[in-house]
């Protein structure tokens, strides 16, 4: 019918066709989600859901162009967000990286060092953390790194938090941006607060993860590094 298929910008000969169990088994090693939450974290083909969440994410925002008897939306609707433990357990997860990386290391040993490197790589695992929080008090997956603050943008988070983060990361050493993090963190734990995640009345990030994981039902989850 002359119709063509670019796949990043160049023009290619053919479309794949597959079965909805081959699509769903090719991206998320699974035809369906796992019954149990904790097999989120079981590795099939080197990876696990969790670890699939990109594409779990653009799969879950990516446009059906044509699905007539409505089979492939039940089941991206199936994959359409985490179990509740699982959800928790990454929320946890963010809030432990912005204690350990922004709260401790970049308030309290990188203000005393010359080395940018570590400097920087602070910096970057803090507004990733930032950031994929956000899309988990959304109840989504977060995107891969590259598209992070692009979809970010999109959630109503932004708005507020995201003059902070760009206050952050403008700093150009490690005490510029360690009088930024309190922001953040203010910011975050008022969010999960107003959520009822935690207890409101604090900004004690550490004490946001502790409570986050209290919240999970599996202990296998819950003990989970």
């Amino acid at each position: 019918m002359g119709a063509k298929f670019h796949f990043f910008g160049k023009e290619k000969e053919n479309v794949n066709v597959e079965s909805i169990d081959a699509c769903f088994e090719y991206h998320a090693a699974r035809s369906a989600p796992p019954v149990r939450a904790r097999d989120w974290f079981l590795q099939r083909r080197g990876k696990s859901l969790v670890e699939r969440e990109s594409w779990l994410y653009f799969l879950r925002h990516g446009e059906i162009l044509h699905d007539p008897l409505g089979e492939f939306t039940t089941r991206r609707d199936a994959f359409a967000r985490y179990p509740m433990d699982v959800r928790l357990k990454v929320m946890q997860s963010q809030c432990t990286t912005l204690w350990y990386v922004a709260d401790y290391k970049l308030r309290w040993r990188l203000v005393h060092r010359a080395d940018p490197y570590p400097f920087h790589f602070a910096v970057s695992q803090t507004i990733d953390a930032a950031m994929r929080l956000c899309f988990y008090l959304n109840d989504d997956y977060a995107p891969h790194w590259q598209w992070l603050h692009h979809e970010f943008g999109k959630l109503p988070e932004s708005e507020a938090l995201g003059p902070i983060l760009d206050r952050f990361l403008a700093g150009r050493t490690a005490e510029e941006c360690a009088a930024v993090v309190q922001d953040i963190i203010d910011f975050l734990t008022f969010r999960l607060a107003d959520q009822g995640w935690i207890e409101s009345g604090h900004s004690d990030i550490q004490r946001a993860a502790d409570e986050i994981k209290a919240r999970i039902g599996d202990k296998a989850i819950r003990e989970m590094y």
